[in-house]
């Protein structure tokens, strides 16, 4: 699954990106284009709030809000589109992804690419036609760490691959492009 991804966009791209209508939330940087972004990373994302976008920074890897120690060893930076329908037809907020994916808790995260090995240490890029604009779709959540502080988190959504993905991986992240953000949110 998409295990590192690319952000070229500066902060006025992202801004126009996402359509913010609401100020940074959290410190502001001057972002610089990143080309091996991996989870457990600080990574730029957009939420929906009140019908405003507000845009925040997360960290890629979802830390679901019950952990008491604050440490967890599992995969959580892809959320696979099968366990998330299992979750809704389950009706219960258990599970890694099920407080936020039944209380809506969606993002988008920006990206230029991202990466797939389908043999070791041959990585293959991924893009989309043209070079075009794109989010991931994904989940947030907040936990509270044993300091008290609150950590923000998200995580992508994957599905199964198209038919030119299937030839390196058996699983690829949601792609968005502008036009869907807001039906995503």
């Amino acid at each position: 699954m998409c295990g590192r991804f690319t952000n070229r966009y500066t902060w006025r791209e992202l801004h126009d990106l996402y359509r913010a209508t609401e100020p940074w939330i959290g410190p502001a940087s001057n972002l610089q284009p990143r080309y091996n972004i991996a989870p457990m990373q600080r990574i730029v994302a957009a939420r929906e709030e009140t019908g405003a976008r507000h845009p925040f920074m997360a960290q890629w890897g979802l830390m679901p809000f019950w952990p008491k120690d604050g440490k967890w060893k599992l995969s959580t930076f892809n959320a696979t589109i099968e366990r998330l329908r299992e979750t809704e037809a389950e009706g219960a907020k258990s599970g890694m992804f099920g407080k936020a994916w039944l209380t809506g808790q969606r993002c988008i995260i920006p990206a230029n690419g991202y990466y797939e090995w389908p043999q070791p240490k041959k990585p293959r890029y991924f893009t989309l036609k043209g070079d075009a604009v794109f989010a991931f779709a994904g989940l947030w959540d907040i936990c509270r760490k044993p300091d008290g502080e609150e950590l923000v988190s998200c995580t992508f959504v994957t599905v199964p691959p198209n038919d030119y993905t299937a030839q390196f991986h058996d699983r690829m992240p949601v792609l968005l492009r502008p036009h869907e953000f807001l039906l995503w949110l």
